[in-house]
Parts: C-alpha cells; structure tokens; sequence
C-alpha cells in the first residue's frame, strides 16, 4: 500500500516564496496547501488533515507570532509542529518565537537540506502539550511571557542553534567562494592588463582600462625613428617563412630593450620597418638625445651580431636609420582591435630621413641636429631633396651621426 503524503500548509503573502517552498518540498515527496494568510490558513486548518506548517513572520492580518500562538492555543491544532520563518534571526525574534510556542525558527534562503531535515524531525518525535504555566521574562527592555517547560525551551534553542549553525556554514562557504571568485577575477584583470601593458604604454593602457578609451593628445617635444633593413628583401626569397620571423623576432626583441633604457616606445612594426618615438606619452626634455643614443646603440648592435646572425639563421642585414624632432598627434585608434600610433608631418619626415639616409648610417635632420650637436660628432651632408613633399621638390639639410662627443 502506498504511503500518505504528508501535508505541508505554507502560510505565506508572497507569492515567489511560496513557490520556493513548494518546488523544495515536492522535491522531498510532500504534500503542500498553500495559504496567503491567516483567515485562508484557519479555514484550511479546519477542513483539511495537516501534518506541518511552515509560516512566515510577516502576515497581512495578524503577524505570524500571534498566529502561531492561536494554533498553539488551539486544542485541536497544538499537536501540528509549526515552523516560523523569516529573513531575520535577531535575539528578540527568537524570544518571540519561543513566546508564541513555536516548534522551530527558521531564516530565509533557506539550505534545503536542513530544511527537509528539520521537517522529518519535527513530524517523528511527538510534541509535548504546551504548558499552561508563564513566566514572565525581561530581556533587551522587553517582557515576555514564556512556558516553563524546560524540554520545549531546549527543543527550541538547539533547532534554532542549529538552524544557525547552519547558515553560518553556508556563508563561511560562501565567503571562501566569493574570495576565490575574487582572486580569480583579480588574475584576470592584472593578466588583462598585462596583455595591455604589452601593447601600449603603462599610462595608456591604465586610461584604456579605466574609462574604455584615449583621448588624442598633441606632444611638441619629440623625435621619431624609423629602422629599415637593407637586403630585406632578397633574405625573403631565401628563408622559410618560420626562419624569416625567427630573425625579425631576434633583431626587434634587442630594439625593443634599447628604447626601454632611453625611455622611447615602439609604436609599431612594418614588414622589416621599425618605429619607435622619444617624449611620448611623457613628455622628455632630451627626446633627441635620447632617440640618437637608441640609434647608436642599436647600430653596433647589428654590427656586433652579424658573425652570430649568420652563423645562426644564414643571413646578414644592415640598417637604415632615420630621425625627425617635432611636434606629433598620438591616441588609440580602432574598436575591436586597438592600435596606439602618432601622426603628423615629423612622423612623414622622420620616414623619409631613413629612405635618404644610407645602409649602417643615422641620418638625422636638421631640426634633430639643433637638439643634438652639444652631444654628438655628426658629418654635414648638406640639403637633400625631400621626394614626393608636394608638388614642388623640396630640401632639407641632413646630418650623419657619427659618435658621441
């Protein structure tokens, strides 16, 4: 014979509690009735066989710890075990669940598992007839009229304790979650931001991150550099398109470190192109300096290399290097994928200073030269032609950096 399902009466306003309760309880193979308050509740009560209550604390018509002192008051309800349930668990709700003669104390959300446990209990061990005798007890400036039987009190307390218990559990487990949650998220972002920090200068990428982008700004004091190799091209017949980026990566990796010293930043590369820019994002009195002590350098590093380059990959390259001082634009360009790059006429000048300059050589213009010559032994090439400046053939004088004074 199949067994009775035991019946639940949910006494409760809201109708999204109500449901919770339900789904966990027909879970559990229980029967639920559900009230929306106490005259609903009564009139159930009264034609209906109900092995539990669970009600909630706050009701439209009374509140839920007078209801629960009329069921207990009641001869023909007392003996169904009823649990009061709030979303809070202070001092004096617990003194008013034991004064109305609740059977247990729970707190909203609730752990399923204690849940059904508690309800297993409560309709297993048979209640004790709520005592007669009161005692009147003052506690947080209140007073209470409480039963003297002892058993209940304990019943109460370590339903409740354990209730709390619990809930204590659930939210040290909760905070270990939250935390590593956390950690994690932190490990993101500072990988994130690592990501950045490789693609654009630390202040960049910090306005980036913080408010999603960069506004242009306009540098007065800067010199551009670009890098070219000569015999590039013949080395791209040659070589294996793995062997090819094998060597661009080992040349451009030691650039890279040499401007790092001088306080430059490398805006992008171009096939065998490398350019780079001195006083940007921050501003650098010596922006020149800076940029032709980066060029020596990394001119005797090639010079250096070209045993271990050809011994390595088969190859050996010369380089093209121009600089241009002046004013540029800088920003982020792009959406989806971002690019921090410069412009203006000192990024085209710069440019064709290393397409007129000459293989092993640091051409350098004019205005380059007036930030540099304190510090430099250069050699006077004289004006130039500037190709493709406009219509009209254009000139600039030109200088070949040599050493450092």
């Amino acid at each position: 014979m199949k067994e009775k399902l035991k019946a639940i009466l949910i006494v409760d306003p809201n109708p999204i509690q109500r449901l919770i309760l339900q789904k966990i309880l027909h879970e559990s193979n229980f029967k639920t009735i559900n009230a929306e308050n106490e005259e609903q509740a009564f009139d159930i009560l009264t034609n209906k066989e109900i092995d539990l209550i669970i009600s909630d604390v706050s009701l439209p018509i009374l509140d839920g710890y007078i209801f629960c002192h009329k069921i207990k008051s009641n001869p023909r309800l007392w003996h169904i075990p009823l649990i009061l349930c709030t979303v809070f668990s202070s001092a004096e709700d617990l003194m008013r669940g034991i004064e109305a003669n609740a059977d247990s104390y729970i707190t909203r959300p609730y752990n399923k598992d204690h849940l059904i446990q508690l309800i297993r209990d409560l309709l297993k061990i048979p209640l004790h007839t709520p005592s007669k005798e009161k005692e009147e007890i003052v506690f947080g400036s209140k007073s209470y009229s409480i039963s003297t039987s002892r058993q209940y009190i304990l019943n109460f307390l370590l339903e409740t304790y354990s209730n709390i218990h619990q809930q204590h559990k659930e939210l040290l487990a909760l905070r270990e979650e939250l935390q590593k949650a956390n950690e994690e998220l932190e490990s993101i972002h500072r990988e994130q931001k690592q990501l950045l920090l490789n693609m654009f200068p630390e202040s960049v990428a910090n306005e980036l991150i913080r408010d999603g982008k960069v506004e242009p700004l306009r540098f007065e004091g800067t010199s551009v550099m670009f890098i070219d190799f000569v015999g590039f091209s013949k080395s791209a017949t040659i070589l294996s398109p793995h062997q090819l980026i094998q060597v661009l990566n080992y040349y451009f990796e030691e650039f890279d470190k040499i401007i790092d010293i001088y306080q430059m930043e490398r805006i992008k590369t171009i096939g065998d192109g490398y350019m780079c820019v001195a006083g940007v994002p921050t501003e650098d009195n010596s922006h020149a300096v800076h940029c032709v002590m980066a060029a020596l350098e990394i001119q005797k590093f090639i010079k250096k290399s070209k045993r271990k380059s050809k011994e390595k990959f088969g190859v050996t390259w010369d380089a093209r290097i121009g600089i241009h001082s002046g004013p540029i634009v800088a920003g982020v360009i792009g959406k989806k994928r971002f690019a921090y790059d410069i412009w203006g006429d000192t990024v085209n000048l710069a440019k064709r200073m290393e397409t007129q300059g000459a293989a092993k050589e640091i051409n350098i213009s004019s205005a380059t030269y007036q930030l540099i010559k304190d510090d430099f032994i250069v050699e006077d090439r004289g004006n130039l032609p500037i190709h493709n400046k406009g219509a009209v053939e254009t000139y600039m004088e030109m200088y070949f950096v040599k050493d450092k004074k």
